[in-house]
């Protein structure tokens, strides 16, 4: 699978960087937490890798909200609310033409898709809010395993 091209959404001011890879019945938007960069993810192998997989799975699409990665910066006295970033969203999954997505949300992204999936917006497709709080990414052979912490330990992911 080739690396995507990034492409742009206008949301208020800013653009907001995102990607499209693969195929498949309903989408997985992967909503990665602050450090996110859509270009520079694909420079290392194993998250690389990752991201393949996912897209093997579903449509996959990533994004930088305003702030982050290859997204438009933002003052430091004008940091975008949680309320705000989920406009992020919205508008990369309306540019897409989602209608029916699961969000694997990570680190302090979490929160805002679970408040991007909980607001009666009009245009919103059907939501399922996959969380995890920290990702951490084992490589056995070819196959690689995406684990979870919870109160009980570790949580298989795939």
């Amino acid at each position: 699978m080739s690396r995507p091209d990034t492409k742009y959404v206008a949301v208020g001011d800013a653009d907001v960087a995102y990607q499209v890879l693969g195929e498949g019945p309903s989408d997985l938007l992967f909503f990665n937490g602050l450090g996110s960069h859509v270009e520079m993810a694909w420079e290392n192998p194993d998250i690389a890798d990752f991201l393949e997989q996912l897209a093997s799975l579903r449509r996959l699409i990533l994004l930088d909200r305003r702030g982050t990665g290859a997204s438009d910066g933002v003052p430091r006295n004008a940091i975008p609310t949680w309320e705000e970033w989920t406009e992020d969203i919205e508008s990369v999954l309306n540019a897409v033409g989602s209608e029916q997505t699961s969000i694997l949300a990570t680190v302090d992204a979490g929160p805002i898709a679970v408040l991007y999936a909980a607001a009666p917006l009009p245009h919103q497709p059907k939501i399922k809010v996959i969380q995890a709080k920290s990702i951490r990414i084992k490589r056995f052979s070819k196959t690689i395993f995406f684990f979870a912490p919870d109160d009980r330990g570790k949580i298989k992911l795939n």
